[in-house]
């Protein structure tokens, strides 16, 4: 990759030969510099996203945060080696970065009135029967005349820009930047004698820029060129396409759970509708993991809870006319919701053998869906997520700490890559800590960060650590999406009838959620019982919440409670199945239905409270029956897996013997508390 122009490193402003153009995306018109960098002018001039200005500080809004992470692992072991190989020739794609004017720490828009100052071009005499053009801080110089952009005067020149006024972010190509950051710095003679080909993006309305001039309009238009330049590229991951897919149901139901936007404290979830802190939420490594570090979910979890609400998973193939059907018919059912102007529209679309799509117009149908959702589920689903008794504590500890800030999920962000990705991403990370440990408001030394994270860790492993599991906080929201079926009129009438929501299906989405529209409102109502009774249960058996925790089975023996459900009968080690879900949801199940028939003044011994259930016929009782009954079938059950793992006969006895040991106990510990 030769570079025709000499290194340019001692430069104090940049300075490149241009082909100009425009991009146009429907109505819209982007304009372009395309150039050619040396490495070292790469490196020098164009900035990461952590790079930028302020991006410490910032309160990033969830879609500003699409190309902020990097896989420094890949760039490592993948980018940088490649790069390096002299057997083979090497090609870049190019680079796409915005030129984005700052005044200080924040981006602007050209139009804001600031004093701009473009810099002098290398030979601004070159230009004499040219012409000159400023763009803001961004200066312009032109071989031939032109007097509208479009003319063929403008497609070629020279350009330079202020960098105290402009900081050009890569919107495409980070870690392609990333690596010739890299190699760069390590390797001068790399740097100066390979090049890549660059977009410059310069959103200035004088060169053609058609979009909306405010601060929120640039970033939605780079948010889209980022979308448009990445949907032919490699597939991204789905924690990835959770935060950028816009025409995607279950992406913006999950979008809605979370806040949009990194900011201080937790007065997010107060808002109604409610929603989870940013901070309090994993939407950066593209794991479904929680169990150290300090959040309470993932956004992958909560794409997991939120396809189990809804009983839909993500609309991928826009031609699966049947799967696109009834995921319509379950968004109404579950959202209470018409998408009436879909449903035609799908009918068209089958005819005539063409992709469906919901639409903006005459009825922006997507909003309609986040609307409903926000509506139906987000408090209640928000509420489990922050009241729960291991959850609340881990947020009590954050907002002690007063790491509910942009600041810490910025840094926890670096500190992550800084652990997988090597030398670059701990260099970032070794930058971001001195700037925020010395800049002259609210300067936060590394070490008070280093040790929030290391409490939240130790709290994590010490107390309750089941829950924060993916299994345990999968079957946490499967018992609830079971106790959503009981309604108040059942708790008044105990012999209401009602229908079993099968967990098999709900766990594979076929068609097991609750049904809508039974009670308004008792979404929040069943998950403010769901909770109280889980944490009262938690504050009774402080330790029921670790793999390794024993319940009596009689005078000095004990045996694990949760054998076979969240703990495999073989190795006793944890077992992370979608089926161990399902099996430990009917033992929290059991917990809140006991603490229901208490709290409505059912206060009949056990043996006496499971004679009137095996002869009740519908409402509670039934409810209670069906989970009893799961957990000693006679195949795959919780009991059965005892038995098989001790090598007993499978015979209705010995099955009802394991879950009436367990249940009784479970009873005995809520009648504890109600008698207190």
């Amino acid at each position: 990759m030769p570079n025709p122009r000499p290194a340019s490193s001692t430069r104090k402003t940049p300075s490149f030969d241009f082909i100009f153009g425009r991009y146009t995306e429907s109505d819209l018109e982007i304009p372009y510099f395309q150039v050619s960098m040396s490495f070292s002018d790469a490196s020098q001039y164009l900035r990461l996203v952590t790079e930028m200005p302020g991006a410490e500080s910032m309160n990033w809004k969830i879609e500003e945060l699409f190309q902020r992470d990097i896989d420094w692992s890949r760039v490592e072991r993948k980018i940088v080696p490649y790069l390096r190989q002299q057997s083979h020739p090497q090609f870049f794609n190019s680079l796409t970065i915005a030129l984005l004017p700052m005044e200080g720490d924040e981006v602007q828009t050209f139009a804001n009135g600031t004093t701009w100052n473009a810099p002098i071009l290398n030979d601004e005499g070159a230009f004499s029967s040219g012409k000159l053009a400023e763009f803001g801080p961004i200066k312009c110089g032109y071989w031939s005349t032109w007097e509208r952009v479009g003319d063929d005067g403008a497609r070629i020149g020279q350009i330079s820009w202020n960098t105290r006024q402009v900081c050009g972010i890569a919107i495409d190509g980070q870690h392609r930047l990333a690596a010739i950051k890299s190699l760069a710095q390590s390797s001068s003679q790399v740097g100066n004698e390979s090049s890549v080909p660059v977009i410059l993006i310069v959103l200035h309305p004088d060169l053609g820029f058609t979009g909306t001039q405010t601060r929120q309009g640039l970033v939605e238009t780079l948010r889209q060129l980022f979308i448009d330049l990445n949907k032919h590229a490699r597939v991204v991951s789905r924690a990835r396409q959770i935060l950028l897919d816009d025409r995607d149901p279950a992406s913006i139901c999950v979008r809605t759970l979370v806040g949009s936007q990194l900011k201080d404290g937790r007065d997010e979830i107060n808002d109604t509708p409610p929603s989870l802190p940013l901070s309090l939420v994993d939407w950066h490594s593209e794991q479904a993991k929680f169990d150290s570090g300090p959040y309470v979910t993932t956004i992958l979890g909560l794409d997991w809870i939120v396809a189990r609400t809804l009983s839909i998973k993500p609309f991928h193939d826009m031609m699966a006319f049947d799967t696109i059907e009834r995921d319509i018919s379950r968004l109404e059912t579950r959202l209470e919701i018409s998408l009436d102007g879909a449903r035609t529209r799908l009918a068209e679309c089958r005819r005539h053998i063409r992709p469906f799509s919901f639409v903006d117009e005459p009825v922006n149908e997507l909003a309609v869906i986040a609307g409903g959702f926000s509506k139906k589920w987000s408090a209640s689903l928000v509420y489990i997520l922050s009241s729960f008794l291991p959850y609340e504590r881990v947020i009590g500890l954050r907002l002690d700490e007063e790491s509910l800030t942009p600041e810490f999920a910025n840094w926890y962000a670096l500190r992550q890559h800084a652990d997988d990705g090597g030398t670059p991403a701990t260099s970032l990370l070794s930058r971001f800590e001195n700037r925020i440990a010395n800049r002259e408001n609210n300067p936060i030394p590394s070490v008070d960060l280093i040790d929030c994270l290391e409490n939240c860790n130790t709290y994590k492993l010490h107390n309750f650590p089941l829950a924060f599991t993916v299994v345990f906080q999968r079957a946490l929201f499967l018992a609830y999406l079971q106790y959503t079926k009981v309604t108040s009129a059942m708790l008044e009438d105990l012999s209401e009838e009602d229908e079993e929501l099968d967990l098999d299906e709900l766990i594979d989405g076929e068609s097991g959620a609750p049904d809508a529209g039974n009670e308004n409102h008792q979404e929040l109502e069943r998950a403010r019982e769901f909770t109280q009774s889980l944490n009262d249960f938690l504050r009774l058996e402080p330790d029921v919440l670790t793999s390794e925790f024993e319940f009596p089975v009689g005078e000095n023996r004990f045996d694990l409670l949760w054998l076979s459900s969240f703990v495999q009968p073989e190795s006793r080690a944890i077992d992370f199945t979608q089926a161990a879900s399902k099996r430990g949801a009917d033992l929290i199940l059991l917990i809140v239905i006991f603490s229901a028939y208490l709290r409505v003044g059912i206060s009949a011994d056990y043996d006496q409270l499971i004679t009137r259930t095996e002869s009740g016929s519908g409402g509670l009782d039934k409810k209670l029956q069906q989970c009893l009954g799961r957990m000693k079938r006679a195949d795959g059950s919780i009991a059965a897996r005892i038995l098989s793992s001790r090598d007993l006969e499978i015979d209705d006895d010995l099955l009802h013997e394991q879950i009436d040991l367990r249940s009784r106990w479970i009873w005995s510990v809520l009648c504890r508390r109600h008698a207190g």
